[in-house]
């Protein structure tokens, strides 16, 4: 957003990023490329919101790992595509 900003007045913008760290045990440490909003805050809580609401109105909940009568979401399942989709 500030890029843009700037970039509205005429100015050169140069935005750079560190990669993600990760500690000893290679558990991701900080945003990373992208930032917080989409490797660990925002996107992810999205789509655990999403699948909640996905029990709702779950016509298509199979896609968020929504399982049975009444609908039942697979955590383990969500929370492994949602790694796999930040990854």
């Amino acid at each position: 957003a500030s890029a843009r900003r700037a970039a509205t007045y005429g100015k050169k913008v140069a935005v750079v990023e560190r990669g993600v760290d990760r500690d000893d045990a290679g558990r991701r440490q900080g945003g990373g490329l992208g930032g917080t909003c989409v490797n660990m805050g925002c996107v992810p809580k999205k789509v655990m919101f999403t699948a909640a609401s996905m029990v709702e109105s779950h016509t298509v909940a199979e896609g968020y790992c929504v399982h049975g009568s009444p609908p039942q979401v697979d955590w383990p399942a969500l929370k492994a595509k949602r790694d796999a989709y930040v990854e």
